[in-house]
């Protein structure tokens, strides 16, 4: 019988290896796939210590593909059994789980309230680099919120921490921290300066996840003070770094930041071609919620090239993906801007209806109304019956 449950723990763990060695490639479809055998395994012969390790994994794996939901679920499971076998250590890394997980949702409020727990059960085990990364999340969480110094009081308490115990790369993602607070402040030199201290950092320890970052993050305030041609160059080296180091969720990101330099130069088919990459990697990592950003901002580059059939058809993908992973806010926006195209598109045909009425001989070509193809003459009945059958308009 012992022998029976050696094996089924052994098989267990190698199947969480074998889970976190996809995970590791980006494929999270079948990381998950691989966790979910295993802790069928374990909780066959009872292994509640091993199980918890499996749903946090699980809870990893789908916070990755933006199904948050889904995370925090196997994060409560997770939690239940850490407080079960008292492992503090392992309950403060869950809480911090669950607050990211709520964070993800822009559930800031609560988050934080899953931080400062974990934080709390961090200082009585005198646990200083947990302490360390839970100050940087509230931190984080508060910079959601707007509430700068409070987020900047979290992100100094860390960086002393991590400078005290000599925890390097903890004490880069501290500096960076206090950039992007610095950055959403508008005050760009400073968020530059904590950005070039994090980035010598990062390339002194060989952190190169953070030297990434530090790039990236350099490239935004670039761009914000309107050096667009250095945002572009720091933004490709960090992209760089994120193919070498086979990190795809970076590689997306970064795609997208070089999008956004692009729309700021009015340079949309760039911009567009940058987003397209990014949404093929979301699309390879099974991240929705990246997938819907990617086909918003799509759609937002197309209007501005005047394309607005195929914008609409970019926010129908965006809004159908929000629609599945309950993003109200983001589907309401996303809704918004295809009644307004739609609109736009049905004054004008109303209009060009309006004006074939008043001159019968004039033939109206469909591309004097929008992107479509050349020639055809419009039936002026047929349109206003269409037009208030549609929308509700009446002409009198």
């Amino acid at each position: 019988m012992k022998g029976k449950m050696r094996q089924c723990r052994q098989e267990a763990a190698s199947l969480l290896r074998l889970g976190n060695a996809y995970q590791s490639l980006g494929q999270y479809e079948r990381a998950i796939e691989k966790y979910q055998e295993s802790r069928a395994k374990l909780r066959k012969i009872g292994d509640r210590r091993f199980q918890a390790h499996a749903l946090s994994y699980l809870g990893k794996a789908f916070h990755a593909i933006g199904q948050h939901s889904e995370a925090i679920k196997h994060y409560w499971q997770c939690l239940v059994i850490m407080r079960e076998i008292g492992a503090s250590q392992g309950e403060a890394k869950v809480l911090g789980y669950l607050g990211v997980g709520f964070d993800s949702l822009g559930q800031h409020s609560e988050a934080i309230e899953y931080y400062q727990e974990a934080l709390k059960i961090q200082r009585s085990i005198s646990y200083s680099q947990g302490e360390a990364t839970s100050l940087c999340q509230i931190g984080n969480a508060y910079r959601a919120l707007g509430e700068y110094s409070e987020a900047i009081s979290c992100y100094r308490q860390s960086l002393a921490i991590a400078r005290e115990i000599g925890a390097r790369q903890k004490e880069a993602d501290s500096l960076g921290n206090l950039g992007k607070a610095f950055r959403s402040l508008g005050e760009y030199s400073e968020a530059i300066s904590y950005y070039q201290q994090s980035l010598k950092i990062a390339r002194e320890i060989g952190y190169a996840q953070g030297e990434a970052a530090c790039l990236g993050n350099l490239g935004v305030a670039l761009g914000s003070l309107g050096q667009h041609q250095k945002a572009i160059s720091f933004h490709q080296q960090c992209l760089a770094i994120e193919r070498e180091i086979g990190h795809p969720a970076g590689e997306a990101n970064s795609l997208s930041n070089l999008a956004k330099v692009f729309r700021s130069l009015g340079q949309y088919k760039e911009a567009i071609a940058c987003y397209r990459q990014s949404l093929a990697i979301k699309r390879d990592l099974g991240d929705l919620r990246g997938q819907a950003i990617s086909w918003f901002n799509i759609g937002a580059s197309l209007t501005k090239l005047g394309k607005e059939s195929e914008a609409i058809a970019a926010y129908r993908n965006a809004s159908y993906l929000y629609r599945a992973i309950n993003l109200e806010s983001d589907l309401e926006k996303c809704d918004r801007n295809i009644n307004q195209l739609e609109a736009a598109q049905a004054r004008r045909l109303y209009e060009f209806a309006f004006a074939s009425n008043r001159e019968p001989a004039t033939q109206i070509s469909k591309n004097s109304i929008g992107d479509r193809s050349e020639g055809s003459s419009l039936d002026f009945h047929a349109i206003v019956h269409w037009l208030t059958s549609v929308f509700g308009f009446i002409y009198n």
